[in-house]
């Protein structure tokens, strides 16, 4: 194992000194644990820094240091689905029962009570938070005893949806949902469709679903931090939320939050947004498919985030739509997702930049906003 280190290139003024005392202040003021944040611009690191605790309980961060990176699974499963369309082998206007029966007949509240829905819910409707699938309490039980993907479904299928598919915004367990989908269009598992069109042409080596109990030696331990404790748990489980212990015997690979990543792998996957949907000679996507991310679907806020303001949501993505609601330097456009445990990326079209956190913490913190509040605010002289 070797130590990330830290890198900068001056040309573009980035003050290295600033983010390097956000990180550190991040651990000593109990926001998280060890932190790693990677700026990239045209393909070239700005800055690429660890900030490790050193704390009792932590870790050293390094290169092979693993992270679960949670919603960030999200917008993986959906570049998957886009893939799919592009080989015309799903359309996202399909209702979801062509691909999971179980979904043929569902239920939805209404102030009627709870009725047969009127409308299907389509796959636009799951790649978009607009289906009325939630998390429902016994979700991660209910995932944990399947035995598939498949096998889920038909628990899912028995929550009447919050609302008529469409009607409005919802953020749940969709992607999971999705990965279902794409298992049935693709013939192949969902992750053996995710290794090969996405994590093997991007290198994204450290990328998976399921851990041996080697690889589990390599995951950040989680930093909580609330009124009642203050600590590090080295396996990330604190309640009924965050049952997942990555184990092989577990079965269904979950679209929406099962993904653990490395900073390097994640930084791939950022470089393919960044480029319209090209990673080095590789070409997985259009530029037309990832200009599809960025099409307003709903107003904000996104998933519930009331703190972080003027944004719209896309494909399963926030997309910043007026930076003035939150006395941002970050230009309209930019885009993102994060993660249960304060992972966090974002894309800059205009400006050519991605930025990801990285640590595994649970505190009230607002990572996503003070990340690239941060980002933006070092850049001596703005990149736009």
């Amino acid at each position: 194992m070797t130590l990330l280190k830290s890198q900068t290139i001056k040309k573009y003024g980035l003050n290295k000194k600033y983010l390097k005392e956000f990180q550190k202040k991040l651990i000593d003021e109990g926001r998280t644990g060890g932190n790693v944040i990677l700026i990239s611009k045209n393909g070239e690191i700005l800055y690429h820094h660890i900030q490790s605790s050193y704390k009792q309980g932590d870790k050293i961060i390094t290169d092979q240091t693993l992270f679960p990176v949670w919603s960030m699974t999200k917008p993986i499963t959906t570049i998957a689905a886009l893939i799919l369309k592009e080989k015309k082998m799903m359309d996202f206007d399909d209702p979801v029962s062509k691909y999971i029966p179980a979904f043929k007949k569902l239920k939805c509240k209404s102030k009627e009570g709870v009725v047969t829905c009127r409308k299907d819910v389509k796959v636009i409707h799951l790649l978009t938070h607009m289906s009325g699938l939630y998390y429902y309490d016994d979700f991660m039980l209910d995932a944990i005893r399947a035995e598939s993907l498949e096998d889920l479904m038909e628990d899912i299928a028995e929550y009447p949806l919050e609302f008529e598919p469409g009607e409005r915004y919802l953020y749940g367990l969709n992607q999971d949902v999705l990965g279902r989908v794409i298992e049935v269009a693709s013939g192949q598992s969902f992750s053996e469709f995710l290794q090969k069109y996405i994590f093997d042409p991007l290198e994204m080596n450290q990328t998976r679903f399921f851990l041996t109990s080697q690889e589990k030696k390599l995951v950040l331990p989680l930093f909580v931090k609330n009124q009642h404790i203050e600590g590090f748990n080295e396996t990330g489980i604190t309640g009924i939320n965050d049952l997942i212990s990555y184990d092989q015997e577990y079965k269904p690979a979950l679209g929406s939050l099962g993904l653990i990543s490395s900073v390097k792998d994640y930084s791939n996957f950022c470089s393919m947004l960044l480029n319209k949907g090209k990673f080095k000679a590789k070409r997985i996507l259009s530029p037309q498919s990832i200009l599809e991310l960025t099409v307003k679907y709903a107003d904000g806020p996104f998933a519930s985030d009331i703190d972080f303001m003027g944004v719209y949501n896309g494909l399963g993505v926030y997309v910043l739509d007026d930076p003035s609601l939150m006395n941002f330097k970050a230009p309209r456009g930019l885009f993102g997702h994060g993660g249960y445990q304060s992972t966090e990326f974002f894309i800059d079209p205009k400006n050519k930049i991605c930025g990801l956190f990285f640590n595994r913490s649970l505190t009230d913190y607002n990572h996503r906003f003070y990340f690239i509040k941060a980002v933006y605010d070092s850049f001596d002289n703005q990149p736009y």
